[in-house]
């Protein structure tokens, strides 16, 4: 523990912060600490939500594979593994998908 505490002593921001507490009022203090959780914060953020990191989820990869194991020429599973994963028969659900598609195509 004694190791972390001489670690931390000698980083600049903390011989800093430890000069300002010796010599400055508790406003400036807490100005000082309010500045550092902002660049703390400022610096985490990636994605589109503060706090959230973006991930690549391959969903080009992933319909082409959902293709290929239900709906291509020779489907990967038999239609006992796609009725009841889907709860219906494939040609139900393709008559479905293709009335969908004709509402916004046709």
């Amino acid at each position: 523990m004694d190791q972390n505490l001489s670690d931390s002593s000698s980083n600049p921001a903390n011989e800093e912060f430890w000069d300002l507490a010796n010599s400055s009022s508790d406003e400036e203090l807490m100005n000082l600490e309010i500045a550092a959780l902002q660049e703390k914060g400022r610096r985490r953020r990636r994605g589109s939500i503060p706090g959230r990191i973006y991930k690549d989820r391959q969903r080009l990869q992933g319909q082409e594979t959902l293709y290929n194991d239900y709906f291509a020429e020779n489907p990967v599973h038999e239609e006992v593994v796609f009725r009841r994963r889907v709860q219906m028969h494939r040609h139900v659900f393709l008559r479905i998908l293709a009335a969908v598609k004709c509402m916004f195509i046709c």
